[in-house]
């Protein structure tokens, strides 16, 4: 009897798996699909839906792991490839002299061209030279400098080479990429003389900056150097980003311990003594982030929240540290705040992006003529904001922005093999400061 009631379990749980497993749906197939021009694309992760934050409150968020992605652990290039340079006229192999014409029917003999970009401004650019020359099939991705990076690395292993044309902003990872020879300038001839470029030779397109802004129309009297963000008075009336989460925080961070000198002068000009270095902090910039995180800062999503926790202030002066993209949304009248950008020791930070033609690019010639398109009046077109600077000389600045030849002579340069260096131990070193 136990015998045959066991037989008779048995068999019936061997029908209930069978049936579990031909109800089983199989996994979808990996990979990602194109995202053709005008839908939308992966541009980031939209922040989590909060209260508006407060002052008795400041909203924080969960520091993030620190992204595998970062530059010292990017994998290093390949050799270059000789005969793909000359084909495509580059690194050692620039023309003398370049027929558009020529180079256009080129381009559209290829046939194609794909853009990974950091922002879906270039997407929009793209999208418009497509329209301008037909036969050209232009693909574009919108992703984050972190997933850019990636992409390229796995593209170069698995020699799949599918970009041709790179725009990015992060001087960390654009230096980490072209170091690695998966980045290739090309400067039309023609405009050669009046673009600026990157310490690795890279043509910069447009550049904006990381600035301190302050909520209103007109900024505090007081308020003078960064030091100012530290005093009891701003305490929890300050947002950034989350510095172990955003990048660029991040790396104005690193630049304040690599300009430490400069912030101690700061100091010593706003309290008449010397800085109060200990163990913990060796240096005024160092000294300067413990000071500030100690003052209950709100550490917000990204600039977006940072802009509108500011700007609705509710009754009180509120300060941030934000992209000065963001002033965009007070020319719409979308938001109130005034960027504060003569603050001693320096205005903030330089935030530029570059354009180059990727390492392999299957469609090299198309690559310049997008190239040529981005900094032409039709590919500006997006960037011609206040917020954004084009890093031509001959364009003019945006209407009502911040007069550029004064804006930049202040602000600071990412020195981008010292942040390298520096991350892994900034971030150990602020993790219980953000936390605490």
């Amino acid at each position: 009897m136990l015998a045959d009631r066991a037989r008779l379990t048995t068999l019936i749980t061997l029908l209930l798996a069978v049936s579990l497993l031909s109800s089983c749906e199989p996994f979808p197939e990996e990979g990602i699909p194109a995202f053709p021009l005008g839908q939308a694309g992966p541009t980031e992760v939209p922040p989590t839906a909060t209260l508006p934050p407060t002052r008795t409150a400041p909203a924080r968020i969960t520091p993030a792991a620190t992204p595998a992605s970062t530059p010292a652990a990017t994998p290093t290039g390949d050799p270059p490839d000789g005969a793909w340079l000359e084909q495509a006229g580059l690194g050692p192999h620039p023309p003398a002299e370049e027929d558009v014409d020529v180079l256009r029917r080129r381009a559209q003999d290829e046939g194609s061209v794909m853009l990974y970009s950091d922002s879906s401004r270039g997407l929009t650019s793209i999208q418009a030279m497509a329209e301008t020359y037909p036969g050209i099939t232009v693909e574009g991705y919108t992703w984050s400098a972190a997933d850019i990076a990636l992409r390229l690395a796995e593209d170069a292993a698995q020699d799949t080479r599918a970009a041709d044309v790179f725009l990015m902003a992060d001087p960390v990872r654009v230096h980490d990429l072209a170091s690695q020879g998966r980045l290739w300038p090309y400067l039309p001839p023609d405009l050669d003389t009046s673009l600026e470029r990157t310490a690795d030779g890279l043509p910069i397109h447009h550049w904006s900056a990381l600035l301190v802004i302050s909520g209103g129309a007109t900024a505090p009297a007081s308020l003078d150097t960064w030091w100012d963000l530290t005093r009891a008075e701003w305490a929890g009336r300050v947002a950034l980003s989350d510095p172990l989460v955003d990048d660029r925080t991040l790396y104005l961070l690193a630049m304040m311990v690599a300009r430490a000198d400069e912030m101690a002068e700061a100091y010593r000009a706003e309290f008449g003594q010397e800085p109060p270095l200990d163990a913990e902090c060796g240096d005024a910039g160092t000294l300067w982030i413990r000071s500030l995180l100690a003052n209950r800062p709100a550490l917000l999503h990204g600039d977006a929240d940072v802009a509108w926790w500011v700007g609705e202030g509710a009754g009180e002066t509120r300060l941030g540290l934000c992209g000065y993209e963001q002033y965009i949304k007070v020319r719409r009248g979308e938001l109130s705040f005034t960027p504060l950008w003569k603050l001693a020791p320096t205005a903030g930070l330089r935030w530029p992006a570059a354009v180059a033609i990727v390492d392999r690019a299957p469609h090299p010639q198309a690559a310049k003529l997008a190239v040529r398109w981005l900094y032409g009046d039709a590919g500006y077109a997006p960037w011609l904001e206040a917020g954004y600077y084009p890093a031509r000389a001959d364009v003019a600045d945006p209407p009502g922005a911040l007069p550029r030849d004064e804006l930049v002579a202040r602000l600071w340069e990412v020195d981008a093999p010292f942040v390298t260096e520096l991350l892994p131990s900034l971030r150990a070193r602020i993790a219980p400061w953000v936390t605490g």
